[in-house]
């Protein structure tokens, strides 16, 4: 087994005070947050060389961190090691006598398997063993690979899925792009994935999400509130590339744009992250072009 940093968890109370550390004095660039709501927690995670800090904020206050925190304060959390095998890591460490707090792997965060090793035998360091799937792992029978990691049938990883689906637990499904990932063949489909923030007048979210909506570069946009920590952000959009520079002057060009059509804005960044999430929520041509033409608009225009 050969083992790979992959991140260092770090728990926080003031999310706000750790951006303007890390991100801020540091000049670390973030990814979009990712809620792991099994674990109660929205992980922030911060690229750093070939591995990244993960800022891990509770959502609930019985969740395992606002535990942490309730007891030991803000800090050092736990280490992440990437393995090939999870499977075959615990059982060579459990063979070892080393105390296992996940006797099997569990979904965690960026989409991946994790288990945890007891501090007790990692000489007071919480070690979290994490799988990431290869790219030849990603084909047509996405979940045949998936069960087989989870140690299940396939029949029985479905149903359970179903389940969770039925009941509720599950909130939706998507699929990621893992952009940093190259496909068997070598070649990169694109490296740059970006975030985009503005804060707008309330009452104006729609209007503005319309104008950021015109530019091609633009996967999605969305209104969603961030609150104070981010800025009162109300409007947020995707974007990707191979050329980082690029990226940005397209960003410029959407600022610049919004000032042209009279959109004021008091706030405003961009957060880089290694993944591009496809929502199914997300309208299809076919429906746009339909809803343009209701409301008698000529979806050409629009593209414009």
């Amino acid at each position: 087994m050969k083992a790979i940093l992959d991140h260092v968890g770090i728990a926080v109370t003031d999310l706000a005070a750790a951006l303007a550390f890390y991100r801020d004095a540091l000049g670390l660039d973030i990814e979009a947050p990712e809620e792991v709501a099994s674990q109660r927690v929205r992980a922030h995670f911060l690229p750093v060389g070939d591995a990244k800090l993960e800022l891990l904020e509770p959502t609930a206050p019985d969740s395992p961190i606002a535990k942490y925190t309730d007891k030991r304060g803000p800090g050092l959390h736990h280490i992440t090691l990437r393995v090939e095998d999870i499977h075959a890591a615990l059982a060579q460490l459990k063979s070892r006598g080393a105390r296992l707090i996940d006797e099997a792997p569990r979904p965690g965060a960026e989409h991946s398997l994790v288990a945890f090793v007891h501090p007790s035998s990692a000489h007071g360091v919480l070690v979290e063993l994490k799988r990431e799937f290869a790219p030849d792992e990603i084909q047509e029978n996405l979940w045949q690979p998936r069960a087989q990691a989870s140690g299940l049938p396939l029949d029985t990883f479905l149903s359970v899925a179903r389940g969770l689906n039925e009941r509720g637990v599950v909130g939706r499904f998507s699929t990621f792009l893992e952009h940093v990932k190259t496909l068997k063949t070598g070649e990169q489909v694109t490296k740059y994935n970006a975030l985009f923030h503005w804060a707008v007048p309330p009452g104006r979210e729609i209007e503005a999400g319309r104008q950021v909506g015109r530019f091609h570069i633009m996967t999605h946009a969305y209104w969603r509130e961030g609150g104070p920590e981010c800025g009162n952000v109300n409007v947020m959009g995707v974007a990707h590339g191979t050329d980082k520079d690029l990226v940005l002057a397209h960003k410029r060009a959407i600022d610049a744009h919004l000032a042209e059509v009279g959109i004021p804005v008091s706030y405003t960044n961009v957060f880089w992250g290694g993944r591009s999430e496809i929502k199914p929520s997300e309208i299809s041509p076919i429906a746009y072009r339909q809803w343009c033409q209701k409301n008698g608009i000529d979806p050409a225009t629009m593209r414009e």
